[in-house]
């Protein structure tokens, strides 16, 4: 070694210990998966919901209010923030417009003034039930080849993941 490379070399801090990197468990990858799995579908449903509701006038998260109130009857306004995928605000602003289309109608919780209860109307209902094969088909785009008891398979372990997932949102709510 050169007198040049010994003097620098010296003049460097000794080596840190190797820092200790464990492989992370299977599980902990398979989450992280998970995770970008739903980013990613999220992301390609989207899309194309937006390129087959698009040219009818509608938008992916006034869809996903009709077909919630079409299947579970009236509902509270707060009730909606997570299917529409708007915040809180931007479901107001969407119920406010669609109710002026006559698609939804509006009232005050008699239990809590300050809520808001949306119910389906009889045009909304129509055009939801028209939209329905539309929607149908975009995510049959999305996930083509799952046969019909996959399709109950993976519905089925989504219910599960959302209902951990209204679990944590419910506990941060109440502090």
């Amino acid at each position: 070694m050169s007198s040049d490379v010994a003097a620098a070399s010296a003049a460097l801090p000794p080596p840190a210990e190797p820092a200790v990197i464990q492989d992370p468990t299977v599980r902990d990858r398979n989450l992280r998966e998970i995770a970008l799995r739903f980013s990613y579908l999220r992301r390609v449903v989207l899309t194309e919901l937006t390129q087959k509701l698009a040219p009818l006038g509608v938008t992916p998260p006034t869809y996903h209010l009709l077909f919630r109130l079409k299947h579970d009857g009236e509902l509270p306004q707060q009730d909606l923030v997570a299917d529409s995928g708007l915040d809180a605000a931007g479901v107001s602003r969407l119920i406010a417009k669609i109710g002026k289309e006559g698609l939804v109608a509006t009232r005050v919780d008699p239990n809590d003034r300050r809520r808001r209860i949306v119910k389906l109307t009889d045009k909304g209902r129509r055009l939801e039930e028209s939209l329905a094969p539309v929607v149908d088909a975009a995510i049959r785009n999305v996930v083509p080849g799952l046969e019909e008891d996959e399709e109950a398979q993976l519905l089925s372990l989504l219910d599960k993941a959302v209902a951990g997932a209204v679990a944590l949102q419910r506990a941060r709510e109440q502090g």
